[in-house]
């Protein structure tokens, strides 16, 4: 305190640190509005009457200590952003002042925001990591008290969104201000998630920094800002805020030499517990972090500094000459810690000079015995090395080890040598800046400045102890691998120097020398394996793959999935429409109903009814959330006294039967059990016959069997069917999954449905086809069902009225997205040439050389695959087996499977029904999935140990 003292006391005196008005940014940094009870710092005249008893000044949690200088540069460099912006920074705060600067047009403004975006982004990443290093060890009932934290935001910070000049730009602005404030926004936010306390700009977090207390904001711009002319001396102010930058981030850089040093100085060299133990380990471990985070600072100061370089030469050269006397090379911090980082080295805490215990023979077990070692390291020049061959063998010996704490000790030791050597890297920086600025001949104080600058960089002292130990380790492994296998040495270079050789040789030579060559050579052999080679790039990709590419790599590498569709895969196409649906909705808001209804809502009628197969002159479609809004839609549009009979199968989707289970004083239903399925359609038909029913509900996919009801079977149902019963096929599994080619002469067939899975429409897109030349008039209904009403003499009334082509419309939609999804990813299939047909051929190809690997363990049992039509074939597919939860198990969890197996990868399947084991192929998939999938089972199988098959259902 005594030494903090007297530089407090001498500034004074020092030219540099009046130019940049340090004596006011002590004031911030030393956080006397907390500590004083005057509100002042040491040697401030006290303006109040003196208080009647001695006040004790009040120290602050050594966190916030650390973080301040962080903050306040954080501040300082909004307000040089104001600078490049033209704003006149006293017209922040008095509204009688000129709002902008005079501009120059000569300046690359643009350019000036560039580099000072790159360098607040580099600084909130270093004050983060000066929260993360002292919050690692906080308890969360620490963390308030630690940062005093509170509930109020900030009042004064230039980067609240109220202030004028995010608002208004600039006669001759590079960018909107707004922007630029979003960008800033948005860095706070991404550098302060996942924290308990936010800096106090934004409500995002319930708790706050005091900013406020804690930066002085208004202070800051009032007391420590240049504030002449800028007509005369244009470059002033950026060039002096720059360099209080610079001394913001040396504060912080000190203030962790503070808390690196007292944490080693407080090691506790007679552990009684391992947790004693591991309390040192940890205190190693987060000074080595200091000491790598206050290399982080130089390097930031490097690039900092050279923001310097965008200065206009003409205008700072004028300035320099009213700047004769002052020079950064006079900064007593920047001298102090280029000295102190010197001499960190021999490294003797307190705790060890005090320490009165044994030592051993440098145990790298022993924390005393390490400290003693470090004790002896140095940093000299090579002509007065006196490193002990002692000491390099057990520095060798301490690189060499992996064990706490003399691993943790030799990287404290890198670290300083890092740390060194950024020192070096920023004076060497700063010079050839220095020259580029000022000219390699500058005269007076700058020549002076230049000199000082190589000085910092030249000066050759190393840690030559530590160089030759990792010689002798570099000798001594080297020596004791090529004892081993000669062929050690440059392994890795040669053995991607061969490949590159062989595959060049697969590529360019073969083929020509084959041309030259008898096809009944020896070289047919050779090229048979070139052959191969093409094979196996086969069984890695596919035509549809790259189109899937950005999608699957944000999927766990590790897992496949082969769930039956509960949301299908997207093309990468996906990721455009959602951007654009974005962008026309923000661009158009109310008025993006024009784009939706006149051109979406047409285009994805147009694709559904193409999907289904059915004219797109007989029929409507309308579109909502899901299917099952539409099922009620139309169950509403009965109406009768009487319960309504409906007819269905027993392998209904759960929402449908749960349904008809809620509403059994309404709907007396009645089931056609689904088994067996080669005359489920000849006894579905009957049946229908058999009464008169009010509905008759079907699907033509049935999840749990995937079973496919036939287009035969379809139309000798809805043959069946009078006119009065409303016959509804639920497609929900079936759309985009297999051709289809319904029956559009039936004017009581309707069709619901939805688009999140095999259509890959993503959530929230359900589906009615019904035909247009019946009146559908459902009680459950919505505003959209009526467009009358948006009709400026739209008069209400108690008469419903309906708009025949939107009958079963709802509500406000919500469906934007995945309706131009939808289409976006049939537009995209229709410009590859890629029809429902080769889509579907392309999944049951993978199909069968799925069942063709599981070999003896499979079989096709019932079905009849080989002269089945395939648009009767699901893009799914059902294995039964009694121990089907066992190898849903097996497949998704790789902990269970033995040491040998073939792969540690996750499969994701389901089971249904206890014993059926169901599986989906995609357009996504490649050969080689579907066969690691099949080798999986196959090796379940074997370790079931059982001579049960797995059985295809259909």
């Amino acid at each position: 305190i005594g030494a903090y003292a007297t530089y407090i006391g001498n500034l004074h005196r020092n030219t540099y640190a009046a130019y940049i008005r340090l004596q006011e940014l002590e004031k911030v940094w030393g956080l006397w509005e907390y500590c004083s009870p005057t509100k002042t710092m040491p040697f401030d005249p006290v303006a109040s009457q003196a208080p009647s008893t001695p006040a004790q000044l009040k120290p602050v949690p050594g966190p916030m200590y650390r973080l301040t200088p962080a903050l306040s540069s954080f501040e300082i460099t909004l307000r040089l952003l104001l600078d490049f912006m033209d704003v006149n920074i006293p017209g922040a705060d008095d509204s009688s002042a000129k709002r902008f600067r005079i501009h120059r047009p000569y300046v690359n403004h643009a350019s000036r925001v560039d580099a000072l975006m790159r360098n607040l982004s580099a600084q909130l990443l270093m004050m983060r990591t000066v929260i993360d290093m002292d919050l690692a060890n906080a308890g969360d009932s620490d963390v308030k008290v630690l940062y005093d934290l509170v509930h109020e935001t900030s009042k004064e910070s230039l980067a609240l969104e109220g202030h004028w000049f995010w608002r208004d730009a600039a006669p001759n602005a590079s960018f909107p201000p707004h922007q630029l404030l979003q960008r800033i926004s948005g860095l706070v936010q991404c550098h302060f998630a996942g924290l308990p306390f936010g800096p106090g700009l934004s409500n995002i977090h319930g708790l706050h920094l005091p900013y406020d207390k804690l930066v002085l904001p208004a202070f800051t711009r009032q007391h420590c800002c240049q504030d002449e002319d800028d007509g005369v001396y244009a470059e002033d102010h950026f060039f002096a805020t720059v360099h209080q930058i610079t001394e913001a981030w040396c504060c912080v850089m000190e203030r962790q030499l503070d808390v690196a040093q007292f944490e080693l100085d407080n090691l506790n060299l007679t552990p009684k517990t391992k947790d004693e133990d591991g309390a040192n380990v940890q205190t190693l471990n987060r000074v080595a972090r200091r000491y790598r985070f206050c290399c982080q600072i130089w390097e930031y100061l490097i690039d900092h500094i050279s923001i310097l370089s965008e200065m206009d030469s003409a205008d700072y050269l004028t300035l320099k000459l009213h700047l004769h006397g002052a020079s950064g090379g006079q900064s007593v911090r920047l001298r102090q810690l280029g000295r102190r980082i010197a001499n960190l080295m021999p490294l003797v805490p307190k705790c060890f000079e005090a320490y009165v215990g044994k030592q051993t023979s440098n145990d790298p077990t022993s924390l005393v015995d390490m400290l003693h070692v470090l004790s002896q390291v140095r940093s000299e020049k090579t002509e007065n090395e006196s490193a002990a061959p002692e000491l390099i063998a057990t520095l060798e010996s301490m690189f060499s080890c992996h064990t706490a704490p003399g691993a943790q000790c030799i990287q404290i030791v890198q670290a300083i040598q890092m740390l060194e050597n950024a020192v070096r890297r920023f004076y060497f920086g700063h010079q050839h800046l220095a020259i580029m600025v000022l000219g390699a001949g500058a005269a007076g104080t700058q020549e002076l400045t230049v000199k000082m600058l190589e000085r910092g960089w030249k000066d050759a002292n190393r840690y030559l102890s530590c160089e030759h130990a990792k010689e002798h380790l570099s000798s001594h492994l080297d020596a004791e691998q090529l004892t081993k296998d000669k062929s050690f040495k440059g392994r890795i270079i040669k053995t991607l120097s061969d490949d590159a050789r062989a595959r060049h040789q697969k590529i360019k030579m073969q083929p020509q020398w084959q041309t030259m060559m008898c096809p009944n050579t020896h070289m047919t052999v050779e090229l048979s394996s070139i052959s191969k080679h093409e094979e196996d790039k086969e069984l890695h990709t596919s035509e549809f793959r790259p189109y899937f590419e950005r999608s699957l790599a944000l999927q766990d590498p590790q897992t496949l999935h082969f769930s039956t569709y509960g949301m299908g895969l997207a093309p990468d196409v996906s990721f455009e429409s959602v951007m654009s649906t974005h962008r026309m909705l923000t661009s158009t808001l109310n008025e993006s109903w024009n784009i939706v209804f006149g051109k979406d809502f047409p285009k994805a009628q147009k694709n559904i009814l193409n999907s289904l197969g059915l004219g797109s002159d007989k029929y409507n479609v309308n579109f909502g959330s899901n299917c099952h809004e539409f099922l009620l839609r139309l169950l509403s549009c009965k109406k009768s006294s009487q319960p309504l009979k409906v007819l269905t199968s027993d392998a209904e989707f759960l929402s449908f039967t749960r349904q008809m289970q809620s509403l059994s004083c309404e709907c007396a239903m009645e089931q056609v059990p689904l088994e067996p399925f080669n005359t489920y359609g000849a006894r579905f038909a009957a049946k229908v016959k058999s009464s008169d029913y009010d509905v008759v509900y079907a699907s033509i996919v049935y999840s749990n069997y995937q079973f496919r009801l036939p287009d035969s079977d379809i139309i000798q149902i809805a043959s069946a069917t009078t006119s009065s019963t409303l016959f509804i096929l639920d497609v929900a599994q079936t759309l985009e999954n297999v051709p289809l080619a319904l029956p559009s002469s039936y004017s009581n067939l309707c069709v619901v449905g939805s688009g999140i899975k095999h259509a890959t429409a993503g959530p929230g897109l359900g589906f009615i086809a019904f035909p247009s030349h019946q009146q559908w008039a459902p009680v459950n209904t919505g505003w959209i069902a009526d467009l009358s009403v948006l009709s400026p003499t739209y008069t209400p009334s108690k008469t419903i009225s309906y708009t025949p082509e939107l009958a079963f419309q709802g509500g406000t939609p919500g469906f934007h997205y995945s309706l131009r999804q939808f289409n976006d990813v049939q537009e995209f299939y229709k410009s590859h040439g890629w029809s429902i047909q080769k889509r579907h051929e392309y999944v049951l190809s993978l199909q069968t050389l799925f069942f063709h690997r599981l070999g003896r363990t499979f079989t096709f049992g019932a079905t009849n695959r080989a002269n089945q039509d395939p648009s009767t074939i699901s893009n799914a597919f059902v294995l039964k087996h009694s121990a089907a939860p066992y190898f849903q198990e097996y497949l998704t969890n790789p902990s269970v499977r033995p040491i040998t197996t073939s792969s540690q990868l996750i499969f994701h399947c389901d089971v249904r029904k206890k014993t059926h084991l169901r599986f989906g192929f995609g357009l996504h998939h490649v050969k080689s999935e579907v066969l690691a999938l099949a080798d999986i089972l196959v090796e379940a199988n074997e370790a079931l140990q059982t001579r049960e098959l797995f059985c295809l259902v259909v």
